[in-house]
């Protein structure tokens, strides 16, 4: 597979291609100390909401083009100029949260930056937060509305995962797109970059292999997120409490769920070994996936 590498002095011959800084330090604002909030549990509320709802402002998409020239970008290295973006909150089989968007969602009107630029060029959290009318918005507008974005997602930015369905576990993907300058002077490997609705999920609502493959994962919610345990495994033979004076063979036989390993301890006895089958009194008894 294709693999970039964003590394080094900030010029465009050493970092090219777009991509999300991570939110930190008020770069955006954001409600926590200004840090992204990049594992929310939404059980018991958060900065005074309800259970289940991300608070506006939780979240941002900080995207950038290194290699922009924001003196006249439109004279930069190829590939470098990023003015849209798509992105979709996803169950963790990688399906659309249909409660929250019934589709993948294309923001565009990014003014294309490095990221040194202003805060004026951002990605909004909402559209209080700007007096930009075309500026792209994490929050409900008429223009996401109708790609399939849902009034559970306020004006705000806030997000309601009340009712979100799946296993409690979602991820909000995002894909930045590239195209050239109108006018290229340079080539130093950065990517075009286009997609479609289609390109990204499937006729089922589910992520397309080329989507998984080139999905950047800025942040994840869990509301009541449920991890079914395995039963518990159970030793038929030998027999509970039994012992053996014969440490050299002892056969074993039971029940446990497949696709996990069992780790058995023999406990000391006085001049004979005792075996037990009551996984709570074995410390190195354990199960894993």
């Amino acid at each position: 597979m294709t693999f970039c590498w964003y590394y080094g002095a900030r010029v465009s011959s050493a970092i090219t291609g777009p991509q999300y800084r991570i939110p930190w330090d008020n770069i955006q604002s954001l409600w926590s100390a200004g840090q992204a909030n990049w594992g929310a549990v939404l059980d018991y509320g958060l900065n005074g909401y309800a259970p289940g709802v991300l608070p506006p402002n939780s979240l941002g998409l900080d995207l950038v083009n290194n290699a922009t020239r924001n003196g006249n970008p439109e004279a930069g290295p190829t590939g470098t100029i990023t003015e849209s973006m798509w992105y979709a909150w996803v169950h963790e089989d990688g399906s659309l949260v249909e409660s929250i968007n019934t589709g993948p969602i294309r923001l565009t009107c990014n003014s294309s930056r490095d990221s040194r630029s202003s805060t004026e060029r951002y990605i909004i959290k909402n559209l209080a937060q700007s007096a930009r009318p075309d500026a792209p918005a994490l929050g409900w507008t008429i223009e996401q509305a109708e790609q399939g974005l849902t009034q559970r997602v306020g004006i705000d930015g806030s997000i309601d995962f009340s009712g979100a369905g799946g296993n409690g576990y979602y991820r909000l993907l995002a894909w930045p797109e590239a195209r050239d300058p109108l006018t290229p002077n340079a080539s130093h490997g950065a990517p075009t970059i286009s997609y479609t609705a289609a390109d990204l999920f499937d006729a089922n609502g589910y992520l397309t292999p080329r989507a998984d493959k080139e999905k950047w994962t800025p942040g994840s919610v869990y509301y009541r997120y449920d991890i079914p345990l395995p039963d518990a495994p159970v030793i038929t033979e030998p027999p509970h409490n039994s012992h053996t004076n014969v440490p050299d063979s002892v056969t074993i036989s039971g029940t446990g769920t497949p696709g996990h390993t069992i780790s058995l301890k023999f406990t000391a006895g006085t001049g004979r070994r005792a075996v037990t089958s009551d996984p709570t009194t074995v410390p190195n008894c354990r199960s894993q996936a």
